[in-house]
């Protein structure tokens, strides 16, 4: 069987083809990529050390208060009191931290991929993203 050649077809096959990608734009997809993983990391190593030094504060007030409780008041315990809060509430601004920065990169990683399919579709449209 012959085929006929239909270039009404092939255009439409074409667009559902992924397009040539130049050497920049693969460059800076990489590069993206790149940048999203670090914060992934950092982000990851960051969810460790909030939870670490909130688990230590609790940990320590708690065994403050049951020392001091069993004690009674005294001077050197009211510092290590003062101390024990310190820790804790330290601990908590480095959840909330986590909780703002693991939000950004979230929001930063949504809007590169957006860009990227942005970038893609001007390249190959050859718009004025050359």
């Amino acid at each position: 069987m012959t085929t006929k050649h239909n270039p009404l077809r092939e255009r439409i096959l074409a667009q559902g083809e992924p397009g040539r990608q130049t050497e920049k734009f693969a460059r800076y997809k990489q590069e993206i990529q790149a940048m999203l993983a670090q914060n992934e990391r950092r982000l990851h190593l960051e969810k460790w050390y909030a939870g670490a030094i909130w688990i230590f504060g609790v940990l320590f007030i708690t065994a403050c208060l049951l020392i001091v409780g069993y004690r009674g008041l005294v001077e050197p315990a009211i510092t290590t009191l003062a101390l024990a809060f310190v820790l804790l509430i330290s601990g908590g601004v480095e959840l909330v931290k986590h909780f703002i920065n693991r939000s950004r990169v979230e929001v930063l990683k949504e809007l590169k991929n957006l860009e990227l399919q942005v970038l893609a579709l001007e390249e190959r449209l050859g718009g004025p993203g050359k």
